[in-house]
């Protein structure tokens, strides 16, 4: 008997757990659940029309692995002045918040809140910032800081996303760390509701200027505020807070830095992208980082530009410098080059702003050390070079890709956060636009999963009903199976009154019962732009910035399964990557002062991913130059003589060229550094040198004009048969001269 009762007492114990357990069912893990949110009006009402709407929302299928619930946008905002840490937020009402949560907790709902700073929306928070210093203010290229936008209610003043608005930025990021500590703190208290979170809501450049009527490349876009434009000369000098041992060392332009720093600089920056400056100082608005940040005399408050006389383009007086440094205001007609270069900084200016804004929210700490968690935090980025069915190097890309300086890869909050997205598929009545077209492919191709459509519609009714239901489900599945994991559609009647419901219904059925799949582990792309230079027996190594998937393009340290570069060397310029000498590890496309070893004189790059997966090795650069006279080795303009080539190449046409054996070139070297020029091309295209026996696929290129000769400094590899030959390839659809001086090789 006691043996029977200890038995029953055991299974009494066990049924009373089992029971339990069935009371408070634990959820699944978040990362393998998608979670779609809906822009409520109950968000903000009375816990009746919560429950209201949440009848709604319940016709909506859901499962272990598919929650539904409500999402709302919130301002934050903190009082102008000085805001420092402890300074209270204005908004949101912590007791507002919690008072969503608590009634998303008892009716089941799970929630998600989506930010708003006020640099692009949202903006009239800031409008005592912009009195105070109209430099905080987002200017156009004619001086003025407000037009008509493309949605009414962002009309208006936006501010600069700039980092060089110093007290501006102080400000923003006191009230977002401060909003940091909020999400904390409800994450806490409901971590079952409150999922997750976003922001800065569709940050990007002012589109208020946009003309759909002319070509995207002369669109009037923002930024010229003169802290803004000041930021640009600093990021393409690399000096101010983009200077060594700043804040931003490293986030510079590659390819500047002291090369064009001082007079000399300024006059190989004007050679390089065809400007004529003769000073790095501004040309309006001269200010510098030496000035205060409280108290700035050079502050344009709102008396000073209301005077009368006063103007944002003045040509004489103390706001004006003859010469002085200034972005390009007519799009390509100033310089395609600086025009081109001024494009690339706006874009990175954006990523910046990301880049910042996630950094604050993820790095803010409570008191116990607590932080919010990255997974569940997402940016929230218009990818404009996906918009309307086009892509990145589109040949009619959409013009709010310049107007906005917004591509996909602004996205990425570099490397803080989650990616998270606004992409609305249109229906026209007869077809469907599609911004997922090209988009959703690229982001399964990058591997990445837990990403965010943090506002979405997978069929926008402009011309009715889209009647292809599976169609509309099969793009919400397409961006699940490309790793989206947070879904937040809009607007809330579209989904009741559209053929969005049953799409949404077919989806969450299928995947309700089943954890969400990751993609497939990713291998990164081939490293890119490898380059070196040597000084006082050390090696210094710079390669491309950026990584190349599908169509996109984005920052190799965004990629979030982006671990470090390996650097290695070995003794060919074909050695095995994997058994190479390590050299070093970085997260940076750059080392320097790596000691020279005679032994391995070729170097090679490689990704490596979080999960150990290494990708293809960038082609090898040599350090055991040796230099000679300048020598000609060929010239096919001449007939007779030790270097005749003669005849000219015919469009097409390939030609073997012996260089190692002449010269002073060793039979046994394996790349020559050389100038390599064209002349008397009667046609277009391009001339491609390559190994005499193919065996690298990298080629040396040179663009070939009519009538136009031309020169270009390049490293050529010989063929590794040891023939000492490159092969030559005529691809324009003219005959030319071809001429080759060499001035060093490697061995």
């Amino acid at each position: 008997m006691p043996a029977v009762k200890k038995f029953l007492v055991s299974l009494f114990a066990a049924v009373s757990t089992a029971l339990s357990l069935q009371a408070q069912p634990v959820l699944p893990p978040y990362s393998n659940t998608v979670h779609l949110f809906l822009d409520a009006p109950g968000f903000y009402g009375s816990a009746a029309d919560l429950a209201a709407d949440a009848g709604q929302i319940r016709l909506l299928p859901s499962g272990p692995y598919a929650r539904v619930g409500v999402y709302g946008y919130v301002s934050i905002d903190m009082p102008w002045g000085p805001a420092t840490p402890g300074t209270p937020l204005s908004s949101p009402d912590a007791g507002a918040l919690q008072a969503i949560l608590s009634r998303g907790e008892a009716l089941g709902l799970a929630v998600h809140f989506a930010g708003l700073a006020g640099m692009s929306r949202s903006v009239g928070m800031y409008a005592p910032a912009f009195a105070e210093d109209r430099r905080n203010a987002q200017w156009f290229g004619d001086g003025t800081i407000q037009k008509s936008g493309l949605i009414v209610s962002d009309t208006g003043t936006w501010a600069t996303p700039s980092r060089y608005a110093r007290r501006f930025r102080r400000h923003m990021e006191a009230k977002v760390r401060a909003y940091a500590g909020l999400l904390i703190s409800l994450r806490t208290g409901f971590p079952d509701t409150f999922v997750s979170a976003s922001g800065d809501g569709e940050a990007e450049l002012n589109y208020g200027g946009i003309d759909t009527t002319v070509p995207p490349e002369y669109q009037q876009v923002a930024d010229y505020s003169p802290f803004a434009v000041l930021e640009f000369r600093d990021w393409i000098t690399h000096s101010g807070l983009y200077g060594p041992g700043q804040p931003f060392e490293g986030q510079g332009l590659p390819e500047g830095g002291p090369l064009f720093q001082g007079d000399d600089g300024l006059a190989r920056f004007n050679r390089s992208y065809g400007t004529v400056f003769s000073s790095w100082s501004l040309q309006y608005f001269n200010w510098s980082l030496s000035d205060p940040i409280d108290g700035d005399p050079a502050a344009l408050d709102s008396v000073t530009v209301s005077t009368g006389g006063w103007t944002p383009l003045p040509i004489s007086g103390p706001g004006y410098i003859s010469g002085g440094f200034d972005p390009p205001r007519v799009g390509r007609v100033s310089s395609p080059a600086f025009w081109n270069l001024w494009w690339k900084f706006r874009v990175e200016l954006m990523r910046h702003y990301v880049g910042d804004f996630s950094r604050w929210v993820l790095t803010t700490q409570d008191s116990g050390g607590t932080t919010f968690e990255p997974e569940r935090w997402f940016s929230h980025q218009i990818p404009a070079d996906y918009l309307s069915e086009t892509w990145p190097g589109s040949p009619q890309p959409w013009p709010r890709l310049f107007t906005s300086g917004s591509p996909f890869r602004t996205a990425f909050g570099m490397g803080y956060g989650r990616m998270g997205l606004t992409v609305f598929d249109v229906f026209d009545g007869t077809k469907t636009v599609r911004t997922s077209l090209y988009l959703v492919p690229d982001i399964l191709k990058l591997g990445i999963s837990g990403w965010g459509l943090v506002e979405y519609g997978p069929s926008w009714p402009n011309g009715g009903s889209d009647p292809d239901v599976p169609a509309i489900t099969a793009r919400i599945r397409a961006a699940y199976d490309a790793g989206v994991r947070v879904i937040c559609f809009q607007t809330w009647p579209l989904m009741w009154s559209s053929t969005n419901q049953p799409a949404f219904t077919a989806f969450l059925n299928a995947v309700k019962y089943q954890p969400a799949p990751a993609p497939a582990s990713w291998t990164p792309p081939v490293v890119t732009g490898l380059r070196g230079e040597r000084s006082s027996g050390t090696v210094g190594l710079r390669w491309g910035h950026d990584a190349t998937i599908g169509t996109a393009s984005i920052a190799w340290t965004d990629h979030p399964r982006f671990q470090q570069f390996e650097v290695r060397r070995g003794a060919s310029r074909t050695f095995d990557f994997p058994s190479g000498q390590l050299v070093a590890t970085t997260r940076t496309p750059e080392i320097s002062g790596v000691v020279e070893d005679a032994s391995y004189p070729f170097y090679r790059v490689a990704a490596v991913t979080t999960d150990d997966v290494q990708g293809a090795a960038s082609e090898a650069w040599a350090t055991g130059f040796y230099s000679v006279i300048p020598c000609r080795v060929i010239d096919t303009r001449l007939s007779s003589g030790p270097t005749a080539g003669s005849p000219p190449f015919l469009a097409a046409e390939t030609r073997s060229v012996a260089i190692g054996g002449h010269c002073s070139v060793p039979e046994n070297a394996v790349a020559v550094s050389a100038n390599v020029t064209i002349t008397g091309a009667s046609g277009s295209g391009d001339v491609r040198l390559v190994p005499g026996d193919f065996a690298q696929s990298a080629a040396t290129t040179i663009v070939v004009r009519v009538g136009r000769t031309r020169a270009n400094n390049a490293i050529l590899y010989l063929a590794t048969d040891g023939s000492g030959t490159v092969s030559v390839r005529n691809d324009s659809t003219g005959s030319l001269d071809l001429i080759v001086d060499v001035n060093g090789y490697f061995q």
